[in-house]
C-alpha cells in the first residue's frame, strides 16, 4: 500500500551529496582558505535557493561513517539519523536510519530494537515507531505529488492496525 511513498523516501536527494555535486561543477581556483570558505558558502546558498524554489525535498544522514546492522536483513547500514527537510516550511522529521531503512526496504512502520549497556550486555528492548504524521507534515508544501500525500495518509492508519495487532513490549531489561 505504501509503494510509491516508500519509493519516493528511499530517492530524496541527500543534501551532501547535491553540494558535493554542485562542488564538482563549479570548482574554485581559490588558493587561501577564506576564498575556499566563500566559495563553498555561495555554493550553498545557491542550491538551498534552487531547493526552496523547486520545492524540493531533501535528506540529510548523521553520522554517515557509523555502520550498524539492520535487524531484519542484518544489512550493514552507514549513519545513525535520516532527517527529511522541506525547505519551503522549514519544516524537518529526524527519525532513525534504521528505521527509515526498515520502512523503505521492508514495509516496516515500526521496529523492535535490543537496548544494550556499553559492555553488550542486553538491558531491554525499545520498539521504534516511524513519525508517518511528522513526515506528512514536512511533505506538505513540496514538490511531493498529492498521491503521495494521500499514501502517507493512508499508510498512518495501517501502521495504527500494525500496532495494534502487535506483541507489547515488556518493561524491564536484563536476561537474554
Amino acid at each position: 500500500m505504501s509503494e510509491n511513498l516508500r519509493k519516493y523516501l528511499s530517492e530524496v536527494p541527500i543534501l551532501a551529496e547535491l553540494l558535493d555535486g554542485d562542488l564538482q561543477a563549479n570548482r574554485s581556483n581559490a588558493t587561501n582558505t577564506e576564498e575556499q570558505r566563500h566559495h563553498l558558502e555561495d555554493i550553498q546558498t545557491k542550491l538551498c535557493a534552487r531547493l526552496k524554489d523547486e520545492k524540493t525535498l531533501y535528506a540529510t544522514k548523521y553520522y554517515p561513517e557509523q555502520e550498524q546492522s539492520c535487524p531484519i536483513c542484518k544489512e550493514i547500514l552507514f549513519g545513525y539519523y535520516w532527517e527529511l527537510n522541506n525547505p519551503v516550511s522549514a519544516k524537518a522529521a529526524c527519525i532513525s536510519y534504521k528505521l527509515f531503512h526498515a520502512f523503505t526496504q521492508h514495509d516496516q512502520g515500526f521496529i523492535t530494537e535490543s537496548m544494550q549497556n556499553v559492555t553488550g550486555v542486553r538491558v531491554g528492548e525499545m520498539r521504534m515507531v516511524l513519525d508517518l504524521g511528522a513526515i506528512l507534515s514536512v511533505m506538505k508544501n513540496s514538490s511531493a505529488p498529492p498521491e503521495l500525500l494521500a499514501e502517507c495518509e493512508a499508510a498512518i492508519e495501517i501502521q495504527k492496525q500494525r500496532l495494534a495487532a502487535a506483541e507489547p513490549i515488556a518493561a524491564g531489561g536484563g536476561g537474554h
